[in-house]
């Protein structure tokens, strides 16, 4: 049996990594495009989609809300502009742009473990773990920008590993894009800058010039600080910058909290066993096992940078007051995958069967756990499918109080939206508009406040009910209601 396991690696050995990579890309994309979802989910993805769009026939860069994520729109819109020519909408770019660059990272986190020095065999593993990851194949179907982030993030960790003349230019941009995509990135940078150091000096290890690497450092931040400069400039002179910051800065007295919430997450996307395989893979190379798996200084420096730098991304999401928290901490929990093929690896040690064994574990539980709620999202697009039939009971030219729900109403109806405003809604009724209000306003403070004051003037008639999604927190979980909709009249009437 042991001979026939080391025949099989043998002759994986042989293969080109470009044919690996290929292999592993073919596959995550062909289950992300079974699987993908039947509208769009989140609402900031409704409003990329827009935004894509507009860029495009306007060829002026639209900014979304704070903190504007320009490269995600550039993204949309380029892919829109060349989808649009075979028939597709935006609907149907934002879609299968989220698909395309989850499908990426998993070839993308082969050549990392390449370059890492992990045998091929190990780099396919952590390759295939990415594929089926619950966090990264639920949010590839989820489209906000963490997909894409994640993808320029891991290009850019890999092209800085790389000694090629040019390569850490490259590197650069795509780190920059990583940061246009989600602003929260830079405070990699530091990180991601030592990545870069470490390699120029290992380069430069025999004809050390300090001179030439001082100068390399330099236009790597040259480059950061250029390309953010053009994509966000326009952006920032016309935003109250304090305010937006104010409003979404993370409450450090609910870091317990979300402690607690970003280690149940982590239980549930990777299992007891894949969190082990993570923490063997920690102490094969930086701890008390690293001298059974003998990897250079180099290579133990890159790792304890790239742990770091997962650990601060977790620290941070864990200290964002949000629902959403499995949003945030994608990038920092896909960054621990890169650990794993170390820990089986480790395991190696002991039997060279035990690996495959736990790695099939792994990806049975994965795909256990995440295939039921992307098959549904696949069958089911419950905010898409409620503005639908909102539409059919109002008509076209009703107007609808809503709130975040509003832009997946107004984008797949066209119906008028209006913010719970009593002036607004009275004028609209004088107009003889035909006004409507959907029950979940009420849940939040200024649409009870509305409800409230509202009584006194008009009349709300129930007069329909229709299932509905709850986006909040909900990338490995879904969550329907049933969504009353409300007529409101004069009471003079």
């Amino acid at each position: 049996m042991d001979e026939k396991i080391t025949i099989m690696i043998e002759e994986f050995r042989r293969l080109s990594d470009r044919w690996v990579a290929l292999f592993l890309f073919i596959l995550a994309f062909s289950i992300r495009f079974k699987f993908r979802s039947a509208g769009l989910l989140h609402f900031d993805s409704v409003e990329y989609a827009i935004l894509g769009e507009q860029t495009f026939k306007t060829l002026s860069l639209q900014y979304a809300h704070f903190p504007g994520h320009p490269g995600v729109i550039l993204i949309n819109a380029a892919f829109y502009g060349f989808l649009q020519l075979f028939g597709f909408d935006s609907e149907f770019t934002t879609i299968i742009v989220s698909v395309l660059f989850g499908a990426m990272a998993p070839p993308i986190v082969y050549y990392i473990c390449i370059r890492l020095g992990l045998p091929k065999i190990y780099a396919f593993y952590a390759g295939l773990i990415m594929i089926f990851f619950p966090l990264h194949w639920s949010l590839s179907e989820y489209m906000p920008t963490d997909v894409e982030s994640l993808f320029f993030l891991l290009a850019a960790l890999y092209f800085a590993l790389i000694t090629k003349k040019g390569s850490i230019y490259l590197s650069a941009f795509l780190f920059m894009l990583s940061i246009a995509i989600k602003l929260e990135n830079i405070f990699l940078l530091p990180f991601y800058i030592s990545i870069c150091l470490l390699t120029l000096l290992k380069s430069q290890k025999e004809n050390l010039n300090r001179i030439i690497i001082v100068k390399k450092v330099f236009l790597v931040l040259l480059i950061q600080i250029i390309g953010l400069f053009f994509l966000y400039f326009h952006y920032f002179t016309g935003v109250d910058v304090g305010d937006s910051i104010n409003a979404i800065f993370p409450q450090i007295g609910t870091i317990r909290f979300q402690l607690w919430n970003t280690f149940n997450l982590m239980l549930n996307t990777f299992s007891l066993l894949g969190i082990i395989l993570i923490i063997l893979g920690i102490a094969g190379t930086l701890g008390i096992g690293r001298k059974y798996l003998g990897f250079s200084t180099y290579i133990r420096n890159i790792l304890a940078l790239i742990l770091s730098l997962a650990l601060l991304n977790i620290l941070f999401s864990a200290s964002i007051p949000l629902r959403d928290i499995d949003r945030y901490v994608l990038t920092g929990f896909s960054l621990l995958i890169l650990f794993i093929p170390f820990g089986l690896m480790l395991l190696g040690k002991i039997d060279k069967r035990i690996p495959a064994i736990a790695l099939v574990i792994l990806v049975i539980y994965m795909i256990y756990s995440t295939i039921p709620i992307i098959s549904d999202r696949h069958n089911w697009a419950g905010q898409k499918e409620f503005a639908m039939r909102l539409k059919g009971l109002t008509g076209e030219n009703a107007a609808i109080v809503a709130l975040d729900e509003g832009i997946h109403i107004n984008y797949y109806t066209n119906l008028t939206i209006i913010q719970p405003d009593i002036n607004i809604v009275e004028n609209m009724l004088k107009q003889n508009k035909s006004v409507y209000i959907i029950g979940t306003v009420m849940a939040y403070e200024n649409g009870r406040d509305f409800i409230i004051e509202g009584e006194k003037r008009f009349d709300f008639k129930e007069v329909g009910t229709f299932p509905n999604e709850d986006w909040h927190g909900r990338v490995l979980n879904r969550f329907t209601f049933m969504e009353t909709i409300y007529r409101i009249t004069d009471k003079s009437d």
